[in-house]
């Protein structure tokens, strides 16, 4: 069922945006102020899952139907645990020295600390794999809706004209949408980090 998977998307996006709100106000030069950013990166890598699992959902719902039955509709909270383990591992990377993760008053920005170890979380965890995760998710996404589409043709060979395009529009403003909707954050955060 995408919806738990979507509503965790949700919580998780949510914790991120209080977190950012929160920070504005802390002091910035303490211990648990610096460790709150690392905080909101386990929620940074449960959007990244969730936004693959949800693809991935569709992708299966289109072209493995008894995988999804298994695995998305039978046991989706076992997923979700699955994934939410994964990101407590990313997560404890950021707990070593100098792997800092945290708001910088002065410039307004979340910056990784100017360390070997910063570096390195910041292009390969944090810039690396989150460009990943979005391509394979526009991929999966990509092959649905060419999918839908052959679907559609070889199935309404009895509409008109008009409705098959009225139908296509229909399909790429929902395809518009729901990637919007999941890749904004994605690329919000690639420009913060820019």
């Amino acid at each position: 069922m995408s919806g738990r998977l979507t509503a965790v998307h949700c919580a998780a996006e949510c914790a991120i945006l209080a977190i950012f709100t929160a920070c504005q106000y802390a002091d910035h030069n303490s211990y648990i102020s610096r460790k709150i950013g690392q905080v909101s990166l386990y929620f940074w890598f449960v959007t990244l899952y969730s936004q693959f699992f949800i693809a991935l959902n569709r992708f299966s719902l289109l072209f493995f139907p008894r995988i999804y039955k298994e695995v998305f509709q039978r046991r989706t909270h076992w997923l979700i645990l699955f994934y939410a383990l994964i990101c407590v591992c990313h997560f404890c990377v950021y707990f070593g020295d100098g792997c800092d993760f945290y708001y910088n008053a002065e410039t307004y920005f979340w910056e990784f600390a100017d360390t070997s170890c910063g570096h390195a979380i910041a292009f390969w965890l944090d810039f690396a794999f989150g460009c990943a995760v979005c391509v394979i998710v526009l991929l999966l996404d990509v092959i649905c809706v060419a999918n839908m589409r052959k679907s559609d043709t070889v199935l309404g060979e009895s509409l008109t004209l008009y409705e098959k395009k009225i139908r296509w529009r229909h399909t790429l403003v929902e395809f518009g949408h729901r990637s919007l909707q999941q890749h904004s954050y994605g690329s919000c955060r690639i420009w913060e980090m820019g």
